[in-house]
C-alpha cells in the first residue's frame, strides 16, 4: 500500500460512516471494471438465499444487532 492511499485511508476514518459508506460507493462505482459473470453470480446467490429464507433455512438478524457484533469484536481487536 503507497503513502497515499495510506493518507487518504487516514483522512476516511475521520469521515463519518454515513460519508464513508458513499464514498466507498463512489470508488467501486469509478472504477469501471465489471466481471462479466458477476451480475449472473449474485442473482443466482440471491436466488439461493431467498429459498433458504422462504423455507425458514437461515436465521435472520437485524441490522441493529449485526452492527452491535462487529462493533464489539472490532473492540476487541
Amino acid at each position: 500500500m503507497t503513502q497515499a492511499v495510506r493518507n487518504l485511508l487516514d483522512q476516511a476514518q475521520t469521515l463519518s460512516e454515513e460519508e464513508r459508506l458513499e464514498l466507498a460507493t463512489e470508488l467501486v462505482a469509478r472504477l469501471g471494471v465489471r466481471d462479466p459473470g458477476w451480475d449472473a453470480a449474485w442473482s443466482e446467490e440471491l436466488q439461493q438465499r431467498l429459498v433458504d429464507v422462504r423455507a425458514g433455512r437461515v436465521r435472520l438478524v437485524e441490522w441493529a444487532e449485526v452492527r452491535q457484533a462487529v462493533n464489539k469484536r472490532l473492540q476487541q481487536r
